[in-house]
């Protein structure tokens, strides 16, 4: 009698063999890592968000602000923000003012402008961590590392 071989295997390479659990862990692994890195940064960020503290962000307050609250201001008013005759400068083609980033549209939320600070910037680095989190799972890194990735 002769044994066959299953298909799919050939000799020196044994079959394929899917696991159900994998895939299932690593959604749960997503969950739990997602959790983490919203916690760890509303703990960072917890006194600037409460209007304890006001963040200090190098140029964001010299240079940056008062495009990004002159923008705020026309888009509460209903206007496309794209030049201010208040700075006397163009907004929406300025490359610094960043008045396409979504963090302006919290300007234009918050009346408080360290606390809108502050919001903005933990949308950032939520946004930072999980891209982190996706290429380190993009590169087949364990779930553990990954989360350690989008942490650092």
């Amino acid at each position: 009698m002769v044994a066959t071989r299953p298909a799919g295997e050939r000799e020196g390479h044994p079959a394929v063999v899917t696991r159900t659990r994998h895939a299932r862990s690593g959604a749960n692994s997503a969950w739990w890592a997602g959790a983490l890195l919203v916690v760890l940064h509303v703990l960072w960020w917890w006194p600037a968000l409460r209007g304890d503290e006001i963040l200090y962000a190098r140029d964001l307050w010299a240079f940056g602000l008062p495009f990004k609250l002159e923008a705020a201001r026309q888009l509460v008013a209903g206007q496309v923000p794209l030049f201010s005759q208040a700075l006397m400068a163009p907004l929406w083609s300025h490359p610094s003012a960043a008045i396409a980033d979504p963090g302006t549209l919290v300007f234009a939320l918050l009346a408080d402008v360290h606390r809108a600070a502050a919001v903005s910037q933990v949308l950032h680095g939520l946004v930072a961590a999980w891209a982190a989190y996706a290429c380190a799972r993009g590169l087949r890194l364990r779930p553990v590392v990954a989360t350690w990735c989008a942490v650092a």
